[in-house]
């Protein structure tokens, strides 16, 4: 947990109570733009967290039905550097991209049997959510995730990705991230309401 959500665990026992939390100064506030003095790192106990490997392609031959196919596997892609500028389309893009590579790391740094073929991410639809000032918030709709294989038999399997849901939050400072499943069985304009804050619910996933 993160410390802003262990203040909050905090503050809930000792209201709870029947005590008083001292005020400390500005807190986050969804509903009316305001938010902290901290950057987005501050507001994290720990380093960045997120999926870590170096994979590469390689072709691979698989026997199958007395015939010898070859096949290439995917391959990571790296987390791209800190934005050239902060701009709103800059950003945007930005988290896209990150996106990207860390479902790929996602998939292909895990321990599993046969061989992933293609990793999937199709964007829809990429939301700024007018949350604060200091702190830009995106949710991103899109299709994300393992769709073609070979099993520990060297059988072929595809399939289909359905759409989901994630949340970013970036400053100057860094990048926290937070999935948001529920998100495909939304409407559109419900999805802000009920979108996660990374800052809250999420992880750090990168330091500038």
């Amino acid at each position: 947990m993160n410390r802003r959500g262990l203040l909050a665990v905090i503050a809930a026992a000792a209201t709870a109570a029947g005590g008083c939390v001292a005020d400390e100064g500005p807190t986050d506030d969804q509903s009316t733009g305001q938010s902290t003095d901290e950057t987005l790192v501050e507001q994290f106990d720990t380093g960045p967290d997120r999926p870590e490997c170096e994979k590469e392609s390689e072709i691979i031959e698989v026997e199958q039905a007395g015939e010898t196919y070859e096949y290439e596997t995917a391959a990571t892609v790296p987390y791209p550097p800190e934005p050239e500028s902060f701009d709103e389309a800059t950003i945007a893009s930005f988290v896209e991209e990150f996106d990207n590579a860390y479902v790929r790391h996602d998939v292909l740094c895990r321990r599993r049997s046969g061989e992933i073929l293609n990793v999937s991410h199709s964007v829809e639809e990429t939301v700024t959510l007018d949350w604060q000032d200091e702190i830009s918030h995106f949710l991103i709709f899109r299709a994300a995730g393992a769709s073609a294989g070979l099993d520990d038999s060297g059988a072929m399997w595809e399939a289909g990705i359905g759409y989901s849901g994630v949340v970013y939050a970036i400053d100057e400072t860094g990048v926290a991230r937070a999935e948001f499943e529920d998100a495909a069985m939304l409407e559109p304009d419900q999805r802000e309401d009920q979108a996660p804050d990374p800052l809250e619910n999420g992880y750090l996933v990168a330091e500038f």
